[in-house]
């Protein structure tokens, strides 16, 4: 089981790699507006306490999907790109998907496909 310091490292690192730079990291606020959540959820993940199992998969499966970004998508823009509506996911918004691990693999396949150019 993960230590509780991990998790809040986790959810810190993850509001870094949205922020526009590592020095500026997306707000716990921006976060939580992200993920549906109140702002003092996300206070309260990364100060004491645990997402719940459902939460933490997300936020594990919305980290994996911003390493995937890679140098596609710049750094102010990465956090917008998960609130759009994309042609190559049917319309929907990655941040949406990202609740089921079938969604979550669509995005990754979308991702994967940008990169290499292998659209259809």
């Amino acid at each position: 089981m993960r230590t509780l310091r991990k998790v809040t490292q986790e959810i810190r690192a993850l509001r870094e790699a949205l922020g526009p730079a590592p020095e500026r990291p997306l707000s716990q606020e921006q976060l939580a507006r992200l993920l549906g959540v109140s702002w003092s959820t996300v206070a309260r993940w990364e100060t004491s306490g645990e997402p719940g199992a459902q939460m933490e998969q997300k936020l594990r499966r919305l980290r994996r999907a911003v390493e995937m970004l890679g140098d596609m998508v710049p750094p102010e823009h990465r956090a917008a790109f998960f609130e759009q509506r994309h042609p190559m996911l049917l319309k929907l918004r990655p941040i949406d998907l990202l609740d089921t691990p079938e969604g979550a693999e669509a995005v990754y396949r979308a991702l994967e496909a940008a990169e290499t150019g292998a659209f259809g």
